[in-house]
């Protein structure tokens, strides 16, 4: 007999696949945004070289633009995050470094927006967002190192110490590799209690599948073994080749090994009609003439329809039996003799294998009935089969997005400031008016610090005060401070500076808003700078200030939306995995339940089956072992209506552990358990565990209860040393009685402690 599931291996499906998912997703949205800010801003820089009268380039210069923009809108069209692709890309940046003799004329190009200067600088931003630090750091160094060379070769090798853009380098270095670091650091976080949180809703989930097994096997063996062998040992008269068809059926079924459920589409109305042509009742089928379900919602309705004409065919004494079959339900509709609805000795057969399946696929049964007025049973149900989520809780989802934000706008809020302590100084000093400029620098940054979480209720109008702060800010410097010949100049601090604090402010908008005010922000500015400086130059400085400033910036943005989207399209990918995973844990432990408890009583009843199936004659010897297996199937299914017992399920564990120790262990309920709270189930259960330690040859528990108290009996036979045994016992338990080689100890607990 079948009692193995398909290979499966969730291993590969699940551990590596879960445990570092939000990091992945992070790395790889780092990448793309990388790769996306350098050759955008690269293909800007390039044409606006290329278009620019004035800009003084050799032929070679412009070759090797023109490869620079060809490469750069080559890998935007490709997007590889390839080794090989992404080495070339060092070596286009390293390249326009050393040919910045090629390029630029001007000893005083330093001073303001280039395209060797943009180019470099993002180069050195995308390659710390996206790769690891030790080998970005190198690359920054090569490239400052590239950058200086080239630059000597134009200011002279004194003047290298005052290039500014070398150290500014260090500074975007400093600030990408943080932004990196504490992303991956948060996103390690929210992967570990992600992990925990999976494991634990993977547990109660393969539990749940396990109880739903059970559950099901056990409907399973009522519906079919334990309903032949109940006719042939009451001697129902049945005709030979109607009996040995319907042990053929129970084959059939019991052979395929366990029981699963499956979502494969099945047409409902012919699997009816297979099932009636075993009932000894007529049976008419009418309504509709083809109904295709979920496999799962059909196999529930198929068996409870089963079960409902065994029950007419033994119990009802009808003449015919009507299926009427919806789209969205089956009503059974016999004219008996029907029954006392109250009877509890048709209990188990109604609630399990009737009530209790379509009840588990999301629908509903119910048994309407009266002595002498026959019997109909309705049975509904929705067209789709029952989900399980496949996204986190949007709570939780939340809170990852909040924490990965929030390290975030903290990175870039300390880029902001350093940004400001580096340049404010310098501008300061070769345009005058110190003080002031210091003060709006402190202004413009204490507006940048308005934006670190935790401070929306200190200023719920934080946004439009610092912005308005910020606008004020930057007329006042652009219109009022600096000489209009320096306006976009490395002396104009507030060029690239405003637009920072502007970032991390707007931060907490919608991404588009965000990017629409920021710009205008840059357009104000702008405008300004070609009214007081109406010169080509200044456009030119502008077109490379557009693609290295506020490129970043708008990427800046992105980023911080992109990662909202990482976040939900995290959740999507580990609940699609633990999908996976829960299928494959749930069949290897319902495949390891089956053999536990089911395939040895199962054999024990398929001989008997396949002699029914050959029509041999029913003689008293079968009739017997018919009424024998009977029996022992209908006080399983007794028992089983204690499983969901709390007691009960860690019993049940306890004896797994025993039995696997070759001990034979019964269980006997002896009355209806009563409800005992988790806290009181555990204790029983881990007291019984410790008598059960002891080598024995087997051992029988009987539960039960009398008033307000539960008592679990537990009697150990085959002990070596039985007097030693009580003797360590008795500080457990107390009270222990000693019989030969067996002991018997009881344990007892009110009912509600």
């Amino acid at each position: 007999m079948p009692t193995k599931p398909k290979n499966s291996s969730p291993g590969r499906i699940g551990a590596a696949a879960l445990d570092d998912a939000q990091q992945r997703h992070l790395i790889h949205r780092a990448k793309t945004i990388g790769l996306l800010m350098r050759h955008c801003i690269n293909a800007g820089a390039s044409m606006i070289a290329l278009a620019d009268p004035k800009s003084g380039m050799t032929l070679a210069g412009q070759c090797l633009v023109a490869a620079l923009l060809g490469w750069s809108l080559y890998r935007l069209a490709t997007q590889s995050h390839g080794p090989v692709v992404t080495a070339v890309d060092v070596a286009s940046t390293i390249a326009i470094c050393f040919g910045i003799p090629l390029l630029v004329h001007d000893p005083l190009f330093q001073l303001s927006n280039s395209a060797p200067q943009a180019i470099a600088g993002t180069a050195v931003i995308s390659f710390a967002v996206s790769l690891p630090a030790l080998l970005t750091f190198a690359i920054t160094l090569v490239i400052a190192g590239a950058y200086a060379v080239g630059a000597a070769e134009v200011v002279g090798w004194g003047e290298v110490g005052s290039i500014r853009a070398v150290y500014y380098f260090a500074l975007q270095w400093t600030t990408a590799s943080l932004i990196r670091f504490m992303l991956l650091r948060v996103a390690a976080a929210v992967d570990q209690a992600r992990r925990a949180r999976e494991s634990a809703e993977t547990a109660r989930a393969v539990e749940e599948g396990v109880r739903v097994f059970a559950r099901e096997q056990m409907a399973l063996l009522h519906d079919t073994a334990a309903s032949t062998l109940l006719i042939v040992g009451q001697g129902v008269d049945l005709p030979a080749n109607r009996l040995a068809d319907q042990a053929r059926r129970d084959l059939d079924i019991l052979e395929r090994g366990p029981w699963c459920s499956t979502s494969t589409p099945l047409e409902l109305v012919s699997a009816l009609r297979a099932v009636s042509n075993f009932a000894r009742t007529r049976t008419v089928i009418e309504g509709r003439a083809t109904v295709w379900l979920d496999g799962s919602i059909a196999h529930a309705v198929i068996a409870a329809t089963r079960e409902t004409l065994n029950n007419i065919d033994r119990h009802a004494r009808a003449k015919q039996v009507r299926i009427v079959v919806g789209s969205e339900s089956l009503s059974l509709i016999d004219d008996g003799i029907g029954f006392d609805q109250a009877d509890v000795s048709r209990r188990h057969g109604i609630t399990e294998s009737i009530v209790g399946r379509m009840y588990r696929v999301g629908g509903s049964a119910t048994v309407t009935s009266a002595p002498g007025r026959g019997t109909i049973v309705d049975l509904r149900w929705t067209p789709e089969a029952p989900l399980r989520p496949t996204l986190p809780e949007p709570m939780v989802l939340d809170r990852q997005i909040q924490r990965i934000r929030a390290t975030y706008v903290f990175a870039l809020t300390f880029y902001v400031v350093a940004n400001l302590v580096t340049t404010v100084p310098y501008a300061a000093s070769h345009t005058g008016h110190f003080v002031s400029q210091i003060a709006l620098a402190a202004v413009a940054g204490t507006c940048a610090l308005l934006a670190l979480p935790g401070l929306e209720n200190l200023c719920r109008l934080r946004i439009p005060v610092g912005l308005s702060a910020l606008l004020m800010v930057m007329l006042t410097h652009s219109v009022v401070i600096v000489p209009p010949h320096m306006l976009g100049t490395q002396a104009d601090w507030a060029q690239g500076g405003i637009g920072w604090c502007v970032v991390v402010l707007v931060l907490a908008l919608r991404t588009w808003r965000a990017a629409t005010i920021l710009t205008a922000f840059w357009l104000t500015a702008s405008i300004i700078e070609l009214c007081l400086r109406p010169e080509v130059e200044a456009v030119t400085n502008l077109g490379y200030g557009t693609a290295s400033i506020l490129g970043v910036q708008l990427f800046a943005l992105v980023f911080d939306g992109l990662m909202r989207d990482a976040a939900a399209e995290v959740g999507t990918e580990v609940a699609a995995h633990r999908e996976l995973l829960i299928s494959e844990k749930v069949a290897q432990a319902v495949a390891q339940e089956y053999r536990r408890r089911y395939a040895e009583l199962i054999d024990s009843v398929v001989p008997l089956l396949r002699q029914l199936a050959n029509g041999d004659a029913i003689t008293g010897a079968v009739r017997r072992e018919a009424r024998a297996q009977s029996r022992r199937l209908r006080a399983l299914f007794d028992q089983s209506t204690t499983f969901e017992h709390p007691l009960m399920q860690r019993l049940r564990l306890v004896v797994d552990a025993v039995e696997s120790r070759h001990i034979d262990v019964a269980i006997k309920v002896s009355t209806e358990l009563p409800y005992i709270d988790d806290c009181v189930a555990e204790r029983l259960a881990r007291s019984a565990a410790l008598v059960l330690e002891m080598e024995m040859v087997s051992a029988q528990l009987v539960i039960g209860s009398a008033g307000q108290r539960l008592s679990l009996s537990l009697v150990c036979r085959g002990l070596s040393e039985p007097v030693n045994s009580a003797e360590a016992l008795a500080a457990i338990v107390g009270d222990v009685v000693v019989s030969e080689d067996s002991v018997w100890c009881v344990f007892e607990c009110a009912i509600g402690q």
